[in-house]
């Protein structure tokens, strides 16, 4: 070993060992070899001086900003300075810590048939430190299946896979599943709106390999497309062929809504040339709520009245505009008229021996009567009448 000597300049000679002789008197060996000598500045006691670390805030910051030896956990790349002051006089120096923020990623998870090729590769986010990185692929059990950064696997059953980067400061570490089985097929109907429409579709989505293939039931008859229209109610099938030969399949069912109908109630016009008609709907079938479009601009409600007799032509819809339409025939009875009466003078004078005979017809039912010279007669005969005009007032059963 060196021999540790005093300077002038309170300096200190180290041993090639790089350890502390300060204060230790070594007695010099002899040696043909030539020693590796250090120098240090050593400073007498450290509790002595004033120390100032940063940055003190942060995310960097360190623990303490006073004493000789703090920690730091930096989340980022950042320098650190220690200034020393003591006597008036200060020095200061300044280190930088990089730190590694790489991350490595697997990739999402893979569904896949029995012993199809699947390239898996790694990917890198950050910064690697030292670098550059380097990969190792292995099995969850560990078997390895590769060392580079993408690497192809073919599995039978399913497994998980581990990708491991080295490189950096710390080990890197990502898993991904591969799934075996056949490709998830997914068919999704749309129903036809109205009876009989033939306007249903069906709509497939699945998780196989660009490009793929659609093979439908021959009464889709839509070729090999994503989805099927205009179709009629029915079940539907369609095969899903991916880029690996992946295949899977789905059924879906077209239905449509019963057919809108409806009956109606009539109140017929009660007297000839009348207004008292009245046509109520009760509709069924169909979906959601109904409409109403009646002919003539009556108002667009499930009942009209006040109506003459004649001919009304009406149109129910539901939410889909799904329709029925048909005419409706009001009546009205036939006028009532007042047919040649039969008439009977008295034979002698004053003898109050004439008779009247009403004869009507038209109107509906029986009639009642109401004479003037007795309102309270209800007969179409009016017997012992004496000479003069009389009138009488007839009614049918509305």
């Amino acid at each position: 070993k060196a021999q540790c000597t005093t300077t002038a300049f309170n300096s200190y000679i180290y041993s090639n060992g790089n350890t502390d002789q300060c204060g230790t008197v070594v007695a010099p060996t002899v040696s043909t070899l030539r020693p590796n000598i250090y120098f240090y500045y050593c400073i007498p006691n450290i509790t002595n001086y004033s120390i100032a670390w940063s940055p003190t805030s942060g995310a960097n910051a360190v623990s303490s900003a006073t004493i000789a030896n703090p920690t730091a956990n930096p989340i980022a790349t950042s320098n650190y300075t220690v200034a020393v002051t003591g006597g008036g006089c200060t020095g200061s120096k300044t280190v930088t810590v990089q730190v590694d923020t790489s991350k490595v990623s697997a990739g999402p998870d893979i569904n896949s048939c029995p012993n199809n090729p699947n390239n898996l590769t790694a990917t890198v986010t950050g910064t690697v430190i030292p670098g550059p990185p380097t990969f190792v692929w292995t099995t969850l059990a560990g078997t390895n299946v590769g060392n580079t950064q993408t690497v192809t696997v073919s599995p039978s059953t399913n497994t998980t896979y581990v990708v491991t980067m080295n490189g950096g400061t710390c080990v890197k570490r990502d898993t991904l599943n591969i799934t075996i089985g056949g490709l998830t097929v997914n068919a999704v109907p749309v129903n036809a709106t109205c009876f009989n429409a033939n306007n249903g579709k069906i709509i497939v989505s699945s998780n196989g390999n660009s490009p793929l293939t659609y093979t439908w039931s021959a009464n889709a008859a839509t070729g090999n497309i994503d989805s099927a229209v205009n179709l009629a109610p029915g079940i539907y099938n369609v095969t899903v062929s991916d880029a690996t030969g992946c295949s899977g399949s789905a059924t879906a069912q077209i239905t449509q809504p019963t057919q809108v109908t409806f009956t109606s109630s009539i109140t017929n016009v009660s007297c000839f040339g009348g207004s008292n008609g009245t046509i109520t709907l009760s509709p069924s079938g169909g979906t959601g709520a109904y409409t109403y479009t009646w002919s003539g601009g009556l108002p667009a409600t499930q009942t009209v009245s006040n109506l003459l007799s004649g001919n009304y032509s009406v149109t129910v819809r539901d939410a889909n505009q799904c329709s029925a339409t048909v005419n409706i025939n009001v009546s009205q009875p036939s006028q009532i008229v007042f047919n040649a009466p039969f008439l009977q003078n008295e034979r002698c004078f004053n003898s109050t021996t004439g008779i009247i005979k009403v004869n009507a017809s038209g109107g509906t039912g029986n009639y009642s009567y109401s004479w003037s010279n007795n309102a309270g007669l209800n007969s179409a005969t009016n017997n012992a009448l004496a000479a003069g005009s009389y009138s009488v007032t007839l009614a049918d059963a509305n």
